[in-house]
């Protein structure tokens, strides 16, 4: 089966075929050797984002993944000749970054200064626990001392 594809700007030489990773075919001929029917629900998880989108995954689900998550994507006849790594977007946009990392930062500090008032406070009620617990000593010896009298 040889399928045309449109030039879009410089893409790939017309004599070699698109690109599209060996395991990408072998989910293809798992499907149609099979004579099960397989749930069109099911998603199929793809770390290649450099193989092109051909005809024969028209109308099926894929998990594309961007670096971090996996990107559901339901693929189209406009899909067809892109890449899958285009489909899916890697890197926030806009401002969102900065305020994001301002607001981790701001939440970072703020525990690393709760912590600091625990430990203090832990520190200074251990310190009143052993001035009491000496005081408690003393107070003993001075009974034993009058005992003893």
């Amino acid at each position: 089966m040889i399928v045309v594809y449109e030039k879009k700007g410089m893409t790939r030489a017309c004599w070699k075929l698109p690109f599209v990773d060996k395991f990408m075919f072998k989910y293809l001929l798992e499907e149609q050797e099979s004579s099960r029917n397989i749930k069109k629900s099911s998603v199929r998880q793809i770390f290649s984002r450099k193989s092109t989108v051909i005809d024969l995954f028209i109308d099926q689900r894929f998990g594309i993944h961007n670096g971090r998550h996996f990107f559901r994507v339901v693929l189209n006849k406009e899909h067809v000749g892109l890449k899958f790594g285009a489909l899916v977007i890697t890197k926030k946009i806009g401002e969102d970054i900065h305020t994001y990392n301002r607001v981790q930062k701001k939440k970072k500090e703020r525990q690393k200064a709760l912590k600091q008032k625990k430990l203090h406070r832990v520190k200074g009620k251990s310190k009143k626990l052993q001035m009491k617990k000496k005081q408690r000593l003393k107070q003993l010896k001075l009974k034993a001392k009058k005992k003893e009298k």
